[in-house]
């Protein structure tokens, strides 16, 4: 009896898997109306006395605090010792500028002493470093408001109003913290110098047995008060121009315009009607 035929195996094509693309992951929702918002900026603003005057203040309002926090300088005098070696007195002068709050203790003439310096101008430059900083994120939020929130700004006859009022707030508060702010610098000018350090500290120098090392340089920090009142003067021009956004100068404007029209002969309101010429 003949062995039943096995069948043969059924040989399928093997085909590899296939392969997609990866796909990049879908934008979310909150990018889209970023980058519509992006899109949809007004640029033409910038170019506006009030736009360009916002840029003006975000480069000088950060320039001014930064020029007060990152200052750091030193004042260093000597004290000649009988038959030892001469001993060097060091302090540092940085923000916030609390000067009698050194404790500065150092060895002088193989004995440990106490330096004495007085004066305090921290509150006047926390004060004016303050108004810096809030006057910068006020550039930048009107910046955005400018730009991205155009339409509702035209459209909101009390963001103008607003934007008008923070100027005039911005202004008088430079006027007085760069006003502090110089003040309390000519008393640090005044509380490290040679002849004041010497008087504060009989005890170290008697007999003239001291003379002056170094003296802080102040430059850094006489700019910092030159750009607080110029930036008084940028808040305080950029009123006039931001007064001439709100309903109040629209509606003085209009009513000037209808006594001019009502002084000509027609009636306010009417535009004026031309007679067929004749021939």
């Amino acid at each position: 009896m003949d062995s039943a035929q096995q069948p043969m195996p059924m040989q399928y094509d093997m085909q590899p898997p296939p392969v997609y693309m990866e796909q990049p992951p879908p934008t979310s929702l909150n990018m889209q109306v970023f980058l519509q918002l992006v899109a949809n900026m007004n640029w033409q603003v910038v170019k506006e006395p009030r736009g360009f005057m916002k840029i003006l203040q975000f480069l000088f309002t950060i320039c001014a605090f930064a020029t007060t926090t990152s200052y750091a300088a030193s004042f260093s005098f000597v004290v000649k010792c009988s038959g030892l070696t001469d001993s060097m007195i060091t302090g540092v002068v940085q923000y916030d500028f609390r000067l009698d709050h050194l404790h500065m203790r150092q060895k002088v003439c193989g004995v440990e002493q106490n330096i004495l310096v007085s004066g305090d101008a921290s509150s006047d430059a926390q004060f004016f470093v303050a108004v810096g900083v809030l006057a910068w994120l006020y550039v930048i939020a009107a910046l955005i408001l400018y730009t991205i929130f155009s339409p509702m700004y035209a459209a909101n006859p009390l963001l103008p109003v607003i934007d008008c009022g923070m100027h005039a707030l911005f202004a008088v508060l430079y006027l007085a913290s760069s006003s502090a702010w110089a003040n309390s610098l000519s008393m640090l000018k005044h509380a490290t110098s040679f002849d004041t350090l010497v008087m504060e500290n009989p005890h170290l120098c008697p007999e003239d047995k001291c003379f002056s090392h170094s003296s802080p340089a102040y430059g850094k920090l006489d700019v910092s008060i030159i750009l607080g009142f110029l930036n008084l003067f940028l808040f305080a021009s950029n009123i006039w121009f931001l007064y001439k956004e709100t309903s109040f100068f629209q509606a003085m404007k209009q009513q000037q315009q209808q006594q001019q029209d009502f002084a000509g002969g027609q009636q306010p309101g009417v535009p004026p009607q031309t007679l067929p010429q004749q021939y």
